[in-house]
């Protein structure tokens, strides 16, 4: 099966094997426009109304390659984790003037997303995105959108970043964001990916080297990065969920990072995610039917 090294890497082979996603279950992705597949039915990705209005055609190969992590039905080239689940799109990255072949948004379209999406009913949101801009009341914004999605237990996931430094910004400081670093083929950490305090301390690693997903156009792209990690540890959450929907979002957050797998001395590293570790400490805890 496409995707299985990545799968076993993972520890999440026998999840993927055991199920597609339960509709109950509703993932945004708040990332770039997503465009039309035949591999990722029409009804799949529900938008909503907070995209950008300069996004065009251009912008949409990183948005469609995220949602096809998830998405993709299971007979495709590049099966996706979880596409038996209900999904939101939110488009708001564009290209970057300032660094061609980037994308990013500001944290005020960032925070006006993930408040949407969270009112719209979401239980997981996926964020591989850049954010440009360092207002101090857009900062405010987007921490003030991300504890809102903490009081309605919103499960959020976020990517490190690419730029092979020591390095947090809003997102990944905040307390109930969990960060995702990436991890090579070989299992160790991928040069460009970022690490930090708060990466090592309540985040996890996750593969990310040449993930195939979709592409505009109908074919297909091969991607490195944290924003593969992120939507497999993304996908990984909604299929735990689907298959113990008494999980809180707590326990699941809880649940696969004590399940992962420690790399080295725990600091600005963080463990391996391992989904198989994660279902069985969460079905340790789940209650009992009553008779």
């Amino acid at each position: 099966m496409p995707g299985s090294q990545h799968y076993r890497q993972a520890g999440i082979d026998v999840l993927v094997q055991r199920s597609i996603g339960s509709p109950n279950v509703v993932v945004a992705v708040i990332d770039g426009p997503v465009s039309a597949h035949p591999d990722l039915s029409a009804p799949a990705m529900l938008r909503t109304d907070v995209g950008d209005p300069s996004a065009d055609a251009g912008d949409t190969a990183h948005g469609t390659f995220i949602a096809g992590i998830l998405a993709a039905s299971r007979e495709s080239a590049a099966p996706g984790l979880c596409p038996g689940c209900s999904f939101l799109s939110s488009p708001v990255i564009t290209a970057n003037a300032a660094a061609p072949g980037r994308m990013s948004t500001s944290p005020a379209r960032l925070a006006a997303a993930i408040t949407m999406c969270v009112d719209a009913g979401a239980h997981l949101i996926n964020l591989s995105v850049a954010t440009t801009g360092t207002a101090q009341q857009s900062s405010e914004d987007l921490r003030s959108a991300l504890s809102f999605a903490a009081s309605r237990r919103c499960l959020v996931v976020a990517a490190a970043g690419n730029n092979g430094t020591l390095f947090s910004n809003v997102i990944t400081q905040h307390p109930w964001v969990l960060p995702v670093t990436a991890l090579g083929n070989d299992g160790r950490l991928l040069r460009r990916a970022n690490l930090g305090a708060s990466i090592g301390s309540r985040g996890l690693a996750a593969p990310g080297e040449g993930v195939t997903s979709l592409a505009p156009g109908g074919g297909y792209a091969i991607g490195s990065g944290t924003s593969a990690a992120a939507a497999i540890v993304t996908g990984t959450l909604a299929l735990l969920r689907s298959a113990v929907p008494s999980a809180t979002a707590p326990s699941l957050r809880d649940a696969i990072v004590r399940g992962a797998l420690r790399l080295g001395p725990a600091s600005v590293v963080p463990p391996s995610m391992h989904g198989l570790n994660t279902y069985r400490l969460l079905e340790e805890h789940r209650p009992s039917p009553t008779v």
